[in-house]
Protein backbone atom coordinates (compact mmCIF):
# COMPACT_ATOMS: atom_id res chain seq x y z
CA UNK A 1 0.00 0.00 0.00
CA UNK A 2 1.81 3.52 -1.14
CA UNK A 3 -0.21 6.49 0.75
CA UNK A 4 -0.09 9.67 -1.65
CA UNK A 5 -1.37 13.22 -0.54
CA UNK A 6 -1.76 15.46 -4.01
CA UNK A 7 -2.04 18.94 -3.74
CA UNK A 8 -1.39 22.19 -6.26
CA UNK A 9 -2.54 25.20 -7.69
CA UNK A 10 -2.07 27.12 -3.69
CA UNK A 11 -0.35 30.01 -5.65
CA UNK A 12 1.32 31.37 -2.95
CA UNK A 13 1.75 35.36 -3.08
CA UNK A 14 -1.10 36.13 -5.23
CA UNK A 15 -1.97 39.92 -4.98
CA UNK A 16 -5.85 39.47 -5.07
CA UNK A 17 -6.06 43.15 -6.01
CA UNK A 18 -9.83 42.91 -6.83
CA UNK A 19 -10.77 41.84 -2.90
CA UNK A 20 -9.32 45.23 -1.45
CA UNK A 21 -7.94 45.15 1.50
CA UNK A 22 -8.85 41.64 2.33
CA UNK A 23 -6.71 40.29 -0.41
CA UNK A 24 -3.87 40.69 2.18
CA UNK A 25 -5.59 38.55 4.53
CA UNK A 26 -6.42 36.05 1.82
CA UNK A 27 -2.70 35.90 1.04
CA UNK A 28 -1.79 35.40 4.85
CA UNK A 29 -5.05 32.34 5.27
CA UNK A 30 -2.98 30.91 1.88
CA UNK A 31 0.29 30.49 3.52
CA UNK A 32 -1.53 29.06 6.53
CA UNK A 33 -3.73 26.83 4.48
CA UNK A 34 0.06 25.11 3.24
CA UNK A 35 0.97 25.02 6.51
CA UNK A 36 -2.52 22.80 7.24
CA UNK A 37 -1.49 20.94 4.35
CA UNK A 38 1.87 19.60 5.84
CA UNK A 39 -0.15 19.45 9.39
CA UNK A 40 -2.33 16.98 7.16
CA UNK A 41 0.30 15.12 5.66
CA UNK A 42 2.02 14.23 9.18
CA UNK A 43 -1.44 13.58 10.61
CA UNK A 44 -2.14 11.02 7.91
CA UNK A 45 1.16 9.77 7.83
CA UNK A 46 1.52 9.68 4.00
CA UNK A 47 4.49 8.05 2.22
CA UNK A 48 4.67 10.75 -0.41
CA UNK A 49 3.46 14.19 -0.31
CA UNK A 50 3.09 15.77 -4.51
CA UNK A 51 2.95 18.90 -5.53
CA UNK A 52 1.83 19.54 -9.18
CA UNK A 53 2.81 22.98 -10.24
CA UNK A 54 2.05 27.01 -8.97
CA UNK A 55 2.86 26.17 -5.62
CA UNK A 56 4.18 29.91 -6.29
CA UNK A 57 1.70 32.60 -8.43
CA UNK A 58 4.93 33.68 -9.87
CA UNK A 59 8.94 33.63 -9.72
CA UNK A 60 9.27 37.26 -8.29
CA UNK A 61 8.12 36.39 -4.45
CA UNK A 62 10.48 37.22 -1.50
CA UNK A 63 12.85 35.28 0.08
CA UNK A 64 10.58 35.58 3.43
CA UNK A 65 7.92 33.45 1.94
CA UNK A 66 10.33 31.24 0.41
CA UNK A 67 11.97 30.60 3.58
CA UNK A 68 8.58 29.95 4.63
CA UNK A 69 7.67 26.99 2.90
CA UNK A 70 10.90 25.49 2.87
CA UNK A 71 10.66 25.29 6.86
CA UNK A 72 7.35 23.98 5.93
CA UNK A 73 8.40 20.83 3.92
CA UNK A 74 11.17 20.45 6.69
CA UNK A 75 8.81 19.59 9.18
CA UNK A 76 7.86 16.44 7.04
CA UNK A 77 10.53 14.59 9.34
CA UNK A 78 12.18 13.08 5.87
CA UNK A 79 8.74 12.22 4.35
CA UNK A 80 9.65 12.52 0.56
CA UNK A 81 8.09 15.69 -1.61
CA UNK A 82 7.88 15.89 -4.73
CA UNK A 83 7.41 19.41 -6.89
CA UNK A 84 7.06 20.44 -10.33
CA UNK A 85 7.00 24.30 -11.68
CA UNK A 86 3.82 25.13 -13.03
CA UNK A 87 2.75 27.63 -15.50
CA UNK A 88 3.04 30.76 -12.91
CA UNK A 89 6.01 29.26 -11.24
CA UNK A 90 7.69 27.90 -14.61
CA UNK A 91 11.27 26.67 -14.29
CA UNK A 92 12.61 29.77 -16.77
CA UNK A 93 15.95 31.45 -16.41
CA UNK A 94 14.44 33.34 -12.89
CA UNK A 95 12.77 30.71 -11.50
CA UNK A 96 12.07 30.75 -7.84
CA UNK A 97 13.57 27.16 -7.51
CA UNK A 98 16.88 28.68 -8.51
CA UNK A 99 17.50 30.26 -5.08
CA UNK A 100 19.41 28.92 -2.96
CA UNK A 101 16.71 27.92 -0.52
CA UNK A 102 15.69 25.04 -2.80
CA UNK A 103 19.07 24.17 -3.94
CA UNK A 104 20.94 23.37 -0.16
CA UNK A 105 20.02 21.10 2.50
CA UNK A 106 16.91 19.66 0.93
CA UNK A 107 16.91 16.11 1.35
CA UNK A 108 13.43 15.01 1.44
CA UNK A 109 12.18 17.75 -1.41
CA UNK A 110 13.07 16.54 -5.08
CA UNK A 111 11.91 19.51 -7.23
CA UNK A 112 11.69 18.24 -11.08
CA UNK A 113 14.20 21.17 -13.16
CA UNK A 114 15.05 19.09 -15.91
CA UNK A 115 12.78 20.22 -19.23
CA UNK A 116 12.83 16.57 -20.64
CA UNK A 117 11.42 13.60 -19.58
CA UNK A 118 12.87 12.85 -15.13
CA UNK A 119 11.79 9.98 -13.30
CA UNK A 120 12.87 10.04 -9.21
CA UNK A 121 12.77 6.75 -8.34
CA UNK A 122 11.72 5.95 -4.36
CA UNK A 123 13.06 2.13 -3.82
CA UNK A 124 11.91 1.87 -0.34
CA UNK A 125 8.90 2.79 -1.26
CA UNK A 126 8.69 0.89 -4.68
CA UNK A 127 7.55 3.60 -6.71
CA UNK A 128 8.23 5.87 -9.47
CA UNK A 129 7.25 9.57 -9.53
CA UNK A 130 7.47 10.68 -13.74
CA UNK A 131 7.30 14.42 -14.36
CA UNK A 132 8.37 16.89 -17.38
CA UNK A 133 9.20 20.11 -16.54
CA UNK A 134 6.78 23.59 -17.14
CA UNK A 135 10.02 25.86 -19.06
CA UNK A 136 7.68 28.72 -20.05
CA UNK A 137 4.49 30.27 -19.21
CA UNK A 138 2.83 28.58 -22.35
CA UNK A 139 3.31 25.99 -24.78
CA UNK A 140 1.13 23.55 -26.60
CA UNK A 141 3.19 20.40 -25.55
CA UNK A 142 1.88 17.93 -23.55
CA UNK A 143 3.20 17.22 -19.99
CA UNK A 144 2.85 14.04 -20.66
CA UNK A 145 5.16 13.46 -23.44
CA UNK A 146 7.35 10.83 -23.91
CA UNK A 147 7.09 9.81 -19.94
CA UNK A 148 7.01 6.04 -19.72
CA UNK A 149 6.41 3.53 -16.90
CA UNK A 150 9.52 1.80 -15.39
CA UNK A 151 8.08 -1.84 -15.59
CA UNK A 152 10.43 -3.08 -12.54
CA UNK A 153 8.63 -0.96 -9.97
CA UNK A 154 5.15 -1.62 -8.03
CA UNK A 155 3.55 2.02 -8.69
CA UNK A 156 4.26 4.52 -11.30
CA UNK A 157 2.93 8.18 -10.65
CA UNK A 158 3.24 11.21 -13.07
CA UNK A 159 3.23 14.76 -12.13
CA UNK A 160 1.53 17.29 -14.85
CA UNK A 161 0.55 20.71 -14.89
CA UNK A 162 -1.62 21.62 -17.76
CA UNK A 163 -4.67 21.62 -19.89
CA UNK A 164 -7.44 18.36 -20.35
CA UNK A 165 -8.01 18.40 -23.96
CA UNK A 166 -11.95 19.19 -23.85
CA UNK A 167 -13.66 21.29 -26.18
CA UNK A 168 -14.73 24.73 -24.60
CA UNK A 169 -12.50 23.77 -21.82
CA UNK A 170 -8.68 24.30 -22.47
CA UNK A 171 -6.66 26.63 -23.59
CA UNK A 172 -4.53 25.28 -26.58
CA UNK A 173 -1.39 27.31 -25.14
CA UNK A 174 -1.45 25.97 -21.62
CA UNK A 175 0.50 22.73 -22.08
CA UNK A 176 -2.40 20.52 -23.59
CA UNK A 177 -3.33 16.60 -22.27
CA UNK A 178 -5.14 14.15 -24.55
CA UNK A 179 -7.58 11.75 -22.99
CA UNK A 180 -5.81 9.02 -24.79
CA UNK A 181 -2.83 10.24 -23.53
CA UNK A 182 -4.00 9.24 -19.67
CA UNK A 183 -5.56 6.22 -21.02
CA UNK A 184 -3.02 4.85 -22.73
CA UNK A 185 0.32 6.29 -20.27
CA UNK A 186 0.57 2.80 -18.09
CA UNK A 187 1.00 5.29 -14.81
CA UNK A 188 -1.39 4.13 -11.69
CA UNK A 189 -1.84 7.47 -10.79
CA UNK A 190 -1.87 11.13 -12.60
CA UNK A 191 -1.43 13.88 -10.04
CA UNK A 192 -2.67 16.82 -12.38
CA UNK A 193 -2.28 20.51 -11.55
CA UNK A 194 -3.69 23.79 -13.36
CA UNK A 195 -7.33 23.69 -13.21
CA UNK A 196 -8.20 24.80 -9.70
CA UNK A 197 -11.57 22.68 -9.52
CA UNK A 198 -11.34 19.45 -7.97
CA UNK A 199 -12.18 17.15 -10.35
CA UNK A 200 -11.53 13.62 -11.44
CA UNK A 201 -10.21 12.96 -15.43
CA UNK A 202 -9.62 9.46 -15.33
CA UNK A 203 -9.34 7.55 -18.99
CA UNK A 204 -9.22 3.87 -19.41
CA UNK A 205 -7.75 2.15 -16.41
CA UNK A 206 -5.50 4.97 -15.59
CA UNK A 207 -6.48 7.84 -12.24
CA UNK A 208 -6.44 10.85 -13.36
CA UNK A 209 -7.40 13.40 -10.83
CA UNK A 210 -7.06 17.67 -10.90
CA UNK A 211 -6.52 18.33 -6.31
CA UNK A 212 -7.50 22.35 -7.53
CA UNK A 213 -6.71 25.12 -5.09
CA UNK A 214 -6.96 24.37 -1.33
CA UNK A 215 -8.10 27.66 -0.46
CA UNK A 216 -10.59 28.91 -3.08
CA UNK A 217 -8.60 32.18 -4.78
CA UNK A 218 -11.61 33.22 -7.15
CA UNK A 219 -15.47 33.53 -7.05
CA UNK A 220 -15.93 30.90 -10.16
CA UNK A 221 -14.77 27.99 -8.36
CA UNK A 222 -16.61 28.16 -5.64
CA UNK A 223 -17.30 25.52 -3.41
CA UNK A 224 -15.60 23.37 -6.13
CA UNK A 225 -12.27 23.61 -4.57
CA UNK A 226 -10.65 23.61 -1.15
CA UNK A 227 -9.23 20.51 -0.87
CA UNK A 228 -6.67 18.34 -1.02
CA UNK A 229 -6.44 14.54 -2.37
CA UNK A 230 -5.33 11.57 -0.12
CA UNK A 231 -4.60 8.82 -2.82
CA UNK A 232 -4.33 4.71 -1.52
CA UNK A 233 -2.71 3.10 -4.35
CA UNK A 234 -2.15 -0.46 -4.11
CA UNK A 235 -1.61 -3.56 -6.22
CA UNK A 236 -5.23 -3.96 -7.69
CA UNK A 237 -6.56 -0.49 -7.23
CA UNK A 238 -6.27 3.54 -6.58
CA UNK A 239 -8.55 5.19 -4.32
CA UNK A 240 -9.01 8.85 -4.08
CA UNK A 241 -10.15 11.08 -1.45
CA UNK A 242 -10.84 14.58 -1.06
CA UNK A 243 -10.32 16.36 2.36
CA UNK A 244 -11.87 19.73 2.48
CA UNK A 245 -8.80 21.83 3.97
CA UNK A 246 -9.56 25.25 2.84
CA UNK A 247 -10.95 28.67 5.32
CA UNK A 248 -13.12 30.47 3.26
CA UNK A 249 -16.44 29.22 1.79
CA UNK A 250 -17.15 31.53 -1.59
CA UNK A 251 -20.52 32.05 -2.80
CA UNK A 252 -22.79 34.10 -4.75
CA UNK A 253 -26.46 35.04 -5.08
CA UNK A 254 -28.90 36.86 -7.26
CA UNK A 255 -31.43 39.13 -5.08
CA UNK A 256 -34.44 40.44 -7.04
CA UNK A 257 -35.38 43.77 -4.80
CA UNK A 258 -38.87 43.62 -6.33
CA UNK A 259 -39.51 40.84 -3.92
CA UNK A 260 -36.75 41.94 -0.83
CA UNK A 261 -36.93 45.84 -1.26
CA UNK A 262 -34.84 48.07 0.16
CA UNK A 263 -33.49 48.91 2.56
CA UNK A 264 -35.12 47.03 5.62
CA UNK A 265 -36.06 43.54 3.91
CA UNK A 266 -32.89 43.47 1.64
CA UNK A 267 -31.02 43.77 4.57
CA UNK A 268 -32.42 41.20 6.15
CA UNK A 269 -32.38 38.95 3.14
CA UNK A 270 -28.52 39.83 2.51
CA UNK A 271 -28.03 38.51 6.37
CA UNK A 272 -29.54 35.10 5.36
CA UNK A 273 -26.20 34.25 3.76
CA UNK A 274 -23.76 35.57 6.18
CA UNK A 275 -21.00 33.89 7.93
CA UNK A 276 -17.02 34.87 9.35
CA UNK A 277 -15.97 32.51 6.81
CA UNK A 278 -17.75 33.30 3.86
CA UNK A 279 -16.41 35.13 1.23
CA UNK A 280 -19.87 36.49 -0.26
CA UNK A 281 -20.49 38.84 -4.01
CA UNK A 282 -24.45 39.80 -4.35
CA UNK A 283 -26.17 40.66 -7.57
CA UNK A 284 -28.77 43.24 -7.01
CA UNK A 285 -31.69 43.43 -9.76
CA UNK A 286 -35.36 44.81 -10.44
CA UNK A 287 -36.82 48.37 -9.83
CA UNK A 288 -37.30 50.96 -7.79
CA UNK A 289 -38.87 54.19 -7.72
CA UNK A 290 -37.41 56.93 -9.46
CA UNK A 291 -38.02 58.81 -6.48
CA UNK A 292 -36.50 56.66 -4.26
CA UNK A 293 -32.57 56.84 -3.13
CA UNK A 294 -30.30 53.86 -2.30
CA UNK A 295 -27.40 54.01 -0.63
CA UNK A 296 -26.27 50.43 -2.12
CA UNK A 297 -22.62 50.92 -0.66
CA UNK A 298 -23.45 52.01 2.93
CA UNK A 299 -25.55 48.87 3.36
CA UNK A 300 -22.67 47.00 2.05
CA UNK A 301 -20.48 48.85 4.70
CA UNK A 302 -23.35 48.40 7.11
CA UNK A 303 -23.34 44.74 6.65
CA UNK A 304 -20.06 43.51 5.97
CA UNK A 305 -18.84 42.69 9.25
CA UNK A 306 -21.35 39.94 9.00
CA UNK A 307 -19.10 38.11 6.39
CA UNK A 308 -15.18 37.62 5.68
CA UNK A 309 -16.01 39.36 2.41
CA UNK A 310 -18.90 41.25 1.09
CA UNK A 311 -19.74 42.79 -1.99
CA UNK A 312 -22.98 44.17 -3.38
CA UNK A 313 -23.07 44.62 -7.31
CA UNK A 314 -26.19 47.05 -7.76
CA UNK A 315 -25.29 47.61 -11.98
CA UNK A 316 -28.56 45.81 -13.06
CA UNK A 317 -31.18 48.04 -10.59
CA UNK A 318 -32.94 50.03 -12.36
CA UNK A 319 -35.80 53.05 -11.98
CA UNK A 320 -39.33 51.90 -12.29
CA UNK A 321 -39.94 54.69 -14.88
CA UNK A 322 -43.60 56.67 -14.94
CA UNK A 323 -45.45 56.32 -17.98
CA UNK A 324 -45.57 60.58 -17.98
CA UNK A 325 -41.78 61.34 -18.38
CA UNK A 326 -42.33 64.64 -19.08
CA UNK A 327 -43.71 65.38 -15.68
CA UNK A 328 -40.59 64.60 -14.03
CA UNK A 329 -38.97 67.92 -14.96
CA UNK A 330 -39.31 71.55 -15.97
CA UNK A 331 -39.57 72.19 -19.69
CA UNK A 332 -36.70 73.72 -21.06
CA UNK A 333 -34.03 71.72 -18.23
CA UNK A 334 -31.34 69.35 -18.74
CA UNK A 335 -33.58 66.60 -17.83
CA UNK A 336 -36.72 67.63 -19.63
CA UNK A 337 -34.63 67.79 -22.81
CA UNK A 338 -32.95 64.50 -22.19
CA UNK A 339 -35.88 63.06 -21.68
CA UNK A 340 -37.43 63.96 -25.01
CA UNK A 341 -34.52 63.20 -27.24
CA UNK A 342 -34.07 60.05 -25.71
CA UNK A 343 -37.75 59.26 -26.52
CA UNK A 344 -37.45 60.59 -30.27
CA UNK A 345 -34.70 58.14 -30.76
CA UNK A 346 -36.28 54.98 -29.30
CA UNK A 347 -39.61 55.86 -31.70
CA UNK A 348 -37.41 55.45 -34.23
CA UNK A 349 -35.49 52.52 -33.38
CA UNK A 350 -35.71 48.60 -32.89
CA UNK A 351 -34.06 45.44 -31.95
CA UNK A 352 -30.83 45.56 -29.80
CA UNK A 353 -30.46 49.47 -30.55
CA UNK A 354 -34.01 50.23 -29.09
CA UNK A 355 -32.87 47.67 -26.10
CA UNK A 356 -29.80 49.83 -25.30
CA UNK A 357 -31.92 53.20 -25.68
CA UNK A 358 -34.53 52.20 -23.11
CA UNK A 359 -31.10 50.90 -20.71
CA UNK A 360 -30.08 54.30 -21.10
CA UNK A 361 -32.89 56.63 -20.82
CA UNK A 362 -33.90 54.37 -16.99
CA UNK A 363 -30.25 55.38 -16.16
CA UNK A 364 -30.22 58.63 -17.18
CA UNK A 365 -33.42 59.78 -15.42
CA UNK A 366 -31.92 57.81 -12.18
CA UNK A 367 -28.95 59.91 -12.46
CA UNK A 368 -30.80 62.98 -13.47
CA UNK A 369 -32.71 62.68 -9.94
CA UNK A 370 -29.98 61.37 -8.06
CA UNK A 371 -30.66 58.03 -7.02
CA UNK A 372 -28.39 56.03 -9.27
CA UNK A 373 -24.51 55.61 -8.40
CA UNK A 374 -21.98 54.96 -11.15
Amino acid sequence: MLKILHTADLHLGKELKYLGDFGKELREVTKQTFSRIIDLALEKEVDLLLISGDLFDSNKVSSKLIGYVVEGLRRLNGTPVCIIPGTHDCYDLNSVYRHNEFTHNLENIFIFKNSGPTTKIFEGLNVAIHAKVNATNLSPESPLKDLKPNRDIAFNVALAHGSIKIEGKHNPDEYVIEPKEIENSGMNYIALGHWHKCAEYSFGKTKAWYSGSPETLQFEDKDESGYVLLVNLDENDCKVEKIKIGKYNWQEFNIDISIYPPPTQLKHQILNYKGINKIVRLYLNGLISPESFINFTEIEKELESHFAFLKIDSSDVHPNIPMNLDSLFLKGTIGYNFVQTLKNEIENSSGERKEILEEALRKGVALLLGNLRL
